[in-house]
């Protein structure tokens, strides 16, 4: 469970981040001095390693600035939180919503996969985000109509639609997708056998940028093509041609990404119970 004490540490560990960051820049311009003054007989204009390192640099810096202006946000929170006489289950699930925020607003300000620096940066991030919401599932559970797992009726069937995103690693992103639902399915392939878009998935190349859904309609809302040949994917798998407005957002049943099952509940995607 995502506990008071992980928080603290994760805002800590950003920390050492930064400073870390900040003795890389150092090393980093005392070693092209020092070359300056070794390679004297060739050497280049300033203005030639500012070009090379500027806009790499620049775009490090944004992120690495958004990093501590939501840490110092959270850090606040987590103040406000820890005063209460009597904390309860409003204000955790408060200050854990807060803490995903913040993570968003980090995550968006960037391309963090772009360096081996940026991805070690960003890895315990996503880790902690997870913890969150998954706090998150607990604390609201009791407060969602129904249970958290949708139950098919009689007249449903599941069904299994392959979506895509250019920046797969964020979550907040997949969501956005999710909660309008019908504007990106179209034209996207459509199974009955959860192992076919399973195997149809495991052959693409970016896999990170693919995931699945899974959706309850009603039977009806499967088109009849009798007069017509059967569809098939690239490696003749069945696909299905479903009637105008048959996928909605309150009738997805789960999301999968990477192996991993999400629930989608209130419009936000929380990793399932094992």
């Amino acid at each position: 469970m995502f506990s008071q004490q992980v928080m603290p540490t994760a805002i800590e560990n950003d920390n050492r981040v930064n400073r870390s960051q900040v003795s890389e820049k150092n090393t980093q311009q005392l070693h092209e001095k020092n070359v300056d003054l070794i390679s004297s007989a060739s050497v280049q204009p300033k203005m030639t390693v500012d070009i090379l390192q500027s806009k790499d640099e620049q775009e490090k810096k944004i992120m690495l600035e958004m990093m501590e202006r939501e840490t110092k946000k959270f850090q606040q929170a987590l103040a406000d939180y820890h005063a209460l006489r009597l904390p309860n289950k409003a204000a955790y699930l408060k200050v854990s919503s807060m803490l995903v925020q913040s993570i968003d607003q980090v995550i968006q300000a960037g391309d963090w996969q772009k360096t081996l620096f940026l991805r070690n940066t960003i890895k315990p991030l996503m880790a902690v985000r997870e913890q969150a919401l998954v706090v998150q599932k607990k604390l609201t559970q009791e407060q969602i109509q129904g249970p958290a797992k949708k139950q098919l009726g009689e007249d449903q069937i599941k069904v299994f639609i392959t979506i895509y995103q250019s920046q797969g690693h964020n979550l907040a992103l997949w969501e956005t997708q999710l909660r309008s639902l019908s504007s990106y399915v179209q034209g996207r392939p459509v199974y009955s056998n959860e192992e076919d878009i399973r195997r149809a998935l495991r052959a693409k190349l970016d896999q990170v940028n693919e995931a699945y859904v899974v959706v309850a309609i009603d039977r009806t809302s499967v088109m009849n093509l009798i007069n017509h040949a059967e569809r098939t994917d690239r490696l003749g798998h069945k696909l299905l041609v479903l009637m105008p407005g048959a996928l909605q957002s309150e009738n997805i049943y789960e999301f999968v990404h990477q192996g991993k099952c999400y629930d989608f509940i209130e419009n936000q995607l929380y990793l399932a119970s094992s």
